[in-house]
């Protein structure tokens, strides 16, 4: 399961600030909504 977790360690900041990402922008859009 090692490289697995290797997977994880490289690739696990990417995807979370791509999600972090995606959440600012739907919040954002529900801002606008909400006005």
């Amino acid at each position: 399961n090692g490289i697995g977790f290797e997977l994880d360690e490289k690739y696990a900041p990417e995807i979370e600030m791509r999600l972090s990402e995606e959440c600012a922008v739907q919040q954002t859009i529900f801002d606008s909504l909400d006005r």
